[in-house]
């Protein structure tokens, strides 16, 4: 079992404990202060809406991109932000409230990323707090030589700007 593995288990095990989360979008705002956000991967995303750690059962807690089953979230969802998702990856934009935390938690499915013939697995969560009326673009980064993962955040605009991402831990 490589290094990721069983960080990936804990993970998708503590993921399991609210299975609800798995077949319901994540609640986005209708009014008030609000930014957009544009999520980009190709593995199941998850958010906390309103949170910096993680909390299945928190008000709002659901899927961005769904797995093989289960909600389908936003993916393929546009709201005419700018510019467009690179990679070729799957993207899709939401709404979430500025001036609060918003906490992601992205998986590789169960099949892992090809990396010189062996397959990697890889999660990582990350808050960040959007200001109002912003563009915001959230991605992962999967680095299988290195055995590590990471999310990156941008402010979208010329040029984009980095936006610090914090860890995020199960809430106590």
């Amino acid at each position: 079992m490589n290094n990721l593995a069983l960080p990936v288990i804990a993970l998708l095990l503590s993921g399991c404990a609210d299975l609800g989360t798995q077949f319901k979008a994540a609640d986005e705002p209708k009014d008030g202060a609000r930014a957009r956000l544009r999520v980009v991967a190709n593995m199941l995303v998850k958010a906390v809406p309103e949170k910096a750690c993680i909390d299945w059962s928190a008000p709002g807690a659901g899927t961005v991109f769904g797995g093989i089953f289960g909600s389908s979230g936003y993916r393929g969802r546009s709201l005419n932000m700018p510019g467009a998702p690179r990679d070729g990856k799957s993207a899709g934009e939401l709404y979430v409230t500025a001036d609060k935390p918003f906490t992601l938690v992205l998986l590789t499915t169960p099949e892992g990323v090809a990396y010189n013939g062996r397959l990697y697995q890889c999660s990582v969560s990350g808050s960040f707090v959007p200001e109002e009326n912003k563009d915001y673009e959230a991605s992962i980064f999967i680095e299988p030589a290195q055995k590590s993962c990471s999310i990156k955040v941008v402010e979208l605009g010329s040029p984009s700007v980095p936006v610090p991402v914090k860890n995020a831990e199960r809430c106590q």
